[in-house]
Parts: structure tokens; sequence; C-alpha cells
């Protein structure tokens, strides 16, 4: 309950006129241009701990940086460019193909399992190689890849988007497959600075680059229903001192792929505060829970 009173207070937080925007995939290079300015002292209020933002905050992102690009000189002549470049690519209205990719690998390195020992074992594979990737698989051996980016803004309070992938696999021990899937998409919807997004969408919660511990860029996206604030926000009162705050809550269904119980379902949150443009701190969890035949619980368990 704290939480979603958190996230309400600062959704209703005083705020620019709102226009829903798609989700920008924590993959694309903007992200490490976006660090970049920040490390550079371009950036005042930025929320690096929970990811992918907005295709709206990042334009706030690097407005800001061209805005205060005087303040570092030294950084003046890659920065110009750089935010020139990414305003370019994300300050336009959406359109019906933002972007298609054709991708061919080749990989000579087999899949390896987690060994188990005296705790158990961890049904999952291992493979450094192709980590960090979205979740998108690659075989032992060829794979080649069709891959678009689709989106639409229908009106102030919603935003639509699909990435579909297509790929074809041959793997050096024998057999091919072919697959079809959505990698990401869904809808989003903004209302002030409360975002609600439903659909398959990325979730990263960490401070690293490619995320952490719990949520990263490593897994696929998620079939969750995920209520947000889309930019920092300042709250009222004595409340102000902490500075701009960022929340998220999530809730995901995990699907029956590698699930002790099909359809268990993750259920995380996350809220920073910046009291100073050099300090953030923060609070995330993940817990999953529920599933088919799972041990069965009250919904006031639930949320404890």
């Amino acid at each position: 309950p704290w939480l979603a009173g958190a996230i309400a207070t600062i959704a209703m937080a005083p705020a620019v006129r709102s226009q829903a925007t798609p989700r920008v995939p924590p993959g694309d290079r903007v992200y490490v241009d976006i660090d970049h300015l920040a490390a550079a002292g371009l950036i005042d209020t930025i929320a690096v701990d929970a990811r992918p933002l907005s295709t709206r905050e990042v334009v706030r992102l690097l407005t800001e940086a061209r805005r205060n690009i005087n303040r570092n000189a030294g950084a003046r002549a890659w920065a110009e460019a750089v935010i020139a470049s990414d305003l370019a690519l994300y300050a336009h209205e959406a359109r019906a193909i933002d972007e298609a990719r054709v991708e061919t690998a080749y990989l000579r390195s087999p899949y390896r399992r987690i060994p188990p020992d005296s705790n158990g074992a961890i049904d999952a594979t291992i493979n450094p190689l192709v980590s960090y990737r979205g979740g998108r698989p690659i075989a032992d051996g060829t794979t080649t890849t069709l891959e678009t980016m689709h989106s639409a803004v229908l009106g102030r309070y919603l935003a639509l988007s699909l990435n579909p992938r297509y790929s074809i696999q041959v793997n050096r021990s024998g057999g091919d497959n072919e697959q079809f899937r959505i990698q990401s998409g869904g809808a989003n919807l903004l209302f002030g600075n409360l975002a609600i997004d439903v659909g398959r969408e990325y979730a990263v919660f960490s401070q690293a680059p490619t995320g952490g511990l719990l949520l990263s860029e490593n897994a696929p996206p998620l079939d969750m229903i995920r209520l947000s604030t889309d930019r920092p926000a300042t709250l009222p009162w004595f409340l102000r001192y902490l500075g701009p705050l960022q929340a998220a809550v999530l809730v995901a269904d995990l699907g029956t792929f590698h699930q002790t119980h099909a359809h268990s379902k993750l259920v995380g949150y996350h809220i920073e505060a910046h009291p100073h443009r050099l300090f953030e701190f923060g609070v995330e969890v993940i817990d999953e829970m529920g599933g088919n035949g799972a041990p069965p619980a009250r919904f006031a368990d639930r949320v404890a």
C-alpha cells in the first residue's frame, strides 16, 4: 500500500502536459549516450536504477543536456553531435516502421547447463558469448534473423509498440528450427506522470548498464502490467528534501517454460530518490509466487 501511495503521490505532482510515448528498448545505443552525458555533468535529474525509459523521457534528458552544453567546455565537441543525432531519431512522431534489422550470426560455442550442488539445481543454461541480448536466442551454429520495430501514438494518452522477430536456426549438431515470436510490444498509457504499461515489456532494475542481480538486460521481456512514474518528480512539503523520486511496481506472468509452477507471477517494485544530482539511493524487491499447483495463499499474504 505504501508503494502504491508513493506512486500515486508522485504521479499527481505538477508536471508539463503529458503525451504518451512508447518505451525505448534498454539495448538501444541512446542509453550509453545518456550515461556519458550525465557523467559529463550535463544532466541534473536522471533515474538510472529502473529502465527502459519512455521516448518522452529520453527526449527530456537529451534536451536538458543540450541546454547545459556550456557547462562542460571539454565535452561540448562530442556532446553536441551526439545530442543532435539522438534527437533526430527520437524527437519525432511515431512511424509505422521505426526500424528493420537483418542479422546473421555464427556461433561455435555449445550451451552448458548449470551444474547441481548440495543446494540443489537450477534449470538454466550458460553461454556468456550470447548474453545481454534481451533473451534473443542464438543457436550453436547459424542464426539468421529479421526483426522490425513499429509504433503508433493514438491521442495524448495512448501509445502502442510492436517488435516482431523471425529467425531460422541451423545447429552444428544437426537439425534446424524456424521461429516467429513477438519480442516485445504492448500499450503505454500516460495520465499526467503516471505510466501504465500492459503487454510484453522489458524490465531492468540496477545501476549497472546491463542490469544487476534482480532484473537485467540478459532476460527476455516479461508479459506484465506495470505502474510507474514516467519521469522523476518532487513531492510537496518536507518530502521535497528527498529530491526528485521515481517509482515502479510490476506484476508479470512467467509462462510455462522452465517453470516449476506454470504461470507463476513475478512481482517487483522499485523506488529511488535523488536528494543531490551526484547522489541517488533506492530500494528494489522482486518475489516469485503462485502458479498452477503452488501452495495457496490469501491475497493479504501475497501483498505482505
